[in-house]
């Protein structure tokens, strides 16, 4: 097992809108040891972060928007929550996604918009902002791959990993 990733809106699921996909990565995840490392499932999300279970969360966006919702905010209070309760000193990347419309200069614009104001608010809400880098993966890397609506609304998102 890797030590790695913390998904999220950036931790951000669990939601009743959680997608298919994300059941799918559930079920391919692995157990958490009783030592208390971060853990990640063979697509690279996180596990288990010491007494901690699986955040399998992420934070979505309206379309054409990088603004945070107050549902995206909740997400992120979780995921905050949990990084300031973790003894280690560990440092994260906020990645910003978005669905497969539109060109990919304009995606890669608005997903690092997203990671932006994901960053902005964790560090209003008092993370140390060198702890948090940011990458835009604009619409390369989606979690659903229909073309519908229901699809596109789960790639509109942000996640935060733990960095390497």
């Amino acid at each position: 097992m890797q030590i790695k990733h913390l998904s999220g809106i950036i931790f951000l699921g669990l939601l009743s809108t959680a997608c298919s996909c994300g059941k799918d990565r559930a079920a391919s995840m692995q157990s958490m040891t009783n030592d208390g490392a971060v853990l990640e499932d063979s697509n690279g999300y996180l596990v288990g972060f010491g007494k901690f279970s699986q955040l399998d969360e992420r934070a979505f966006f309206a379309l054409n928007s990088a603004v945070l919702s107050s549902e995206a905010k909740a997400t992120l209070d979780k995921h905050i929550e949990l990084i300031k309760s973790v003894d280690q000193p560990v440092d994260f990347i906020i990645e910003g996604h978005c669905d497969e419309r539109g060109t990919r200069e304009y995606n890669i614009a608005l997903g690092n918009q997203r990671a932006e104001a994901v960053k902005k608010y964790m560090v209003s809400k008092g993370i140390d902002a060198s702890r948090l880098s940011t990458v835009s993966y604009g619409k390369e890397k989606p979690f659903a791959t229909g073309h519908s609506e229901k699809d596109w609304s789960q790639n509109r998102t942000s996640i935060i990993v733990l960095s390497n």
